[in-house]
């Protein structure tokens, strides 16, 4: 099996898009499948939409390179389109109008999470009739994971780590812990909190311990060094920040919004946002053996992430046998109009 994925492969951070791509070209790889990220071959029998938007770097290719493609073979392959974004999470306009557009190449949706195909049916927006949940999974052999234990007399590390430096990221709580770090001479010398990743440059961090952006097994050092995990993040369509951090046998305090219930409710505490935040982080330490035993039950792993993809690539490949889908001449304008829309929108400074 050939298969083209939409994303350009990079070993350096760059959020959790990248870490999908890279963990599913390992594992394709070592299963005898080739994979590429471009169209210039003839026998591609799967075709993997990441994102589509081709003014961003890591996109390999267009969505009117694919029209293009499908249009151009007597057997086109079968296109999945994964959708792990939303214009919720940054508060954006057009991101969902765009995944919509999307979608009219696809054969089959895969979400990241169910709270997505919630989201959008909410908004009547039309996607193919045949689609599948599959949560994000993180590389096992980066994250280490094992039973945590507090350590009398030593300070409570918590941590998060996020590449995009949106307010979104849930920095209403997380300042708001700032400022009970600076007022709270008790909660300072009980609570040590680090962000890993890119912070917003307007704010005024004294307390909060930032760390540079980094990935794979340094990622996981960091991680491994802190006693439980925090994620505020608002609107979060999946996420891979949490499960790393869950991989990494980290329990999990955790919003109550998006898909951060979906992926967390079993292995941590849950709160509203900056207002119960504190009673949630208490709840989790004084009941944190019991948190940290359950973190042993966590598999969020690619290995199991990957998987599943390769079994939906597999079944509807049988499905392809019977079923072509190529856009018509209109539908192929329409693309390519709409597609140029929403590139000189992002020029101007519309998002």
């Amino acid at each position: 099996m050939k298969v083209s994925i939409s994303m350009r492969v990079t070993d350096k951070s760059f959020g959790g898009g990248n870490q999908f791509s890279n963990n599913l070209h390992a594992y394709l790889n070592k299963h005898g499948h080739e994979v590429i990220d471009h169209l210039n071959d003839d026998d591609i029998d799967v075709i993997i939409l990441t994102d589509p938007r081709a003014f961003i770097k890591s996109s390999a290719y267009t969505l009117n390179d694919v029209s293009n493609y499908l249009r151009s073979r007597k057997n086109p392959p079968f296109v999945f389109h994964r959708i792990n974004e939303c214009d919720e999470r940054k508060g954006t306009r057009f991101m969902n109008s765009q995944l919509e557009l999307a979608n009219r190449l696809a054969d089959h949706t895969i979400y990241i999470a169910s709270w997505l195909i919630d989201l959008f049916k909410k908004q009547n927006l039309k996607f193919t009739d045949t689609y599948s949940t599959i949560l994000n999974g993180a590389d096992a052999s980066s994250f280490v994971k094992k039973k945590k234990e507090l350590k009398e007399g030593q300070k409570i590390r918590f941590v998060t780590h996020h590449w995009s430096a949106n307010l979104m990221k849930g920095w209403d709580v997380y300042m708001a812990i700032e400022e009970r770090l600076k007022a709270d001479p008790e909660f300072d010398k009980k609570f040590e909190f680090w962000y890993i990743g890119n912070a917003p440059t307007d704010l005024k961090i004294e307390k909060i311990k930032l760390l540079p952006p980094c990935t794979g097994k340094e990622l996981g050092k960091k991680l491994g060094e802190c006693d439980f995990y925090l994620t505020a993040s608002i609107c979060e369509p999946g996420g891979m920040h949490h499960v790393e951090g869950g991989m990494s046998g980290l329990p999990i305090v955790y919003r109550d919004s998006g898909a951060l219930p979906e992926y967390c409710h079993e292995y941590g505490v849950e709160f509203k946002g900056k207002d119960d935040v504190f009673d949630a982080i208490e709840e989790l330490v004084n009941n944190f053996d019991k948190y940290s035993e359950k973190m042993v039950t966590y598999d969020r792993s690619a290995e199991k992430m990957c998987s599943l993809y390769m079994k939906a690539f597999e079944d509807c490949l049988e499905l392809q046998k019977k079923k072509t889908k190529k856009p018509s001449l209109i539908e192929k304008f329409y693309i390519l109009f709409m597609s140029h829309s929403f590139r000189v929108l992002a020029k101007l400074g519309f998002h």
